[in-house]
């Protein structure tokens, strides 16, 4: 995420949040390049589809059209040796059809409709790591995009050796799924955590602990590849 993209990600904060962060928020966190990790997820509308198929390479002219070459008479007086007609009447060599028939390269869809659908963070100290938000725009839920961003922050957070914990709203079930598919598990109770932002008033405390372990890679491993086939 850079200062560029805050005007979209503020548009999602406020459809996802009663009371959402105030700009100079975002710009602190944003400035603590060494303490924090904060990634957008964008989605490419109305995708521009291509064929990739060819058409069968036509053979080159001299092999249609060869002539036997012709034998120079011995006994007579010599006379220049007659070049091959397929070296006398070779036409350039056609290039496949689709060469033939190629038009400007268009530039990449992803240019020119690219939208931010979600965004996400984490914060780094000593020995853990701390999600600090996930959201994702309600017009783009239900693809996968929430898991896509814990996924890599989840990551980040592993290249450094940690644990992980957050908050969640002890109302938000569907969160609370998303995270212990992610093998976070609810470790405390924060009473009046969200108190005054709109939301239920406790926080679910929920950690993963030796996330740099193999186990803990497979988890993510199986989590992509599903994400990937969805």
């Amino acid at each position: 995420m850079r200062a560029m993209h805050l005007d979209r990600v503020m548009c999602i904060d406020a459809r996802c949040y009663p009371i959402p962060w105030a700009r100079d928020v975002y710009e602190s966190e944003l400035s603590l390049n060494d303490e924090r990790l904060y990634l957008i997820a964008r989605i490419v509308n109305n995708r521009a589809t291509t064929r990739h198929g060819r058409t069968p390479k036509p053979q080159p002219a001299h092999n249609q059209t060869k002539t036997p070459k012709p034998q120079p008479a011995h006994n007579q007086t010599k006379t220049p040796k007659p070049q091959p007609a397929h070296n006398q009447t070779k036409t350039p060599k056609p290039r496949p059809a689709h060469t033939l028939t190629m038009t400007p390269k268009p530039r990449p869809a992803h240019i020119l409709t690219m939208t931010i659908a979600g965004y996400g963070g984490v914060a780094f100290e000593e020995g853990k790591a701390h999600i600090t938000t996930v959201a994702v725009d309600p017009d783009h839920r239900g693809r996968g995009i929430g898991a896509q961003l814990l996924l890599a922050l989840m990551l980040a957070a592993r290249r450094r050796r940690t644990s992980l914990t957050l908050e969640v709203a002890s109302d938000n079930s569907a969160a609370q799924a998303l995270y212990r598919r992610f093998g976070l598990a609810p470790v405390g109770i924060r009473r009046d955590y969200y108190t005054g932002t709109g939301l239920s008033p406790d926080a679910i405390l929920m950690r993963a602990d030796e996330i740099h372990q193999p186990d803990y890679a497979n988890r993510l491993i199986k989590i992509a590849v599903e994400l990937d086939c969805a």
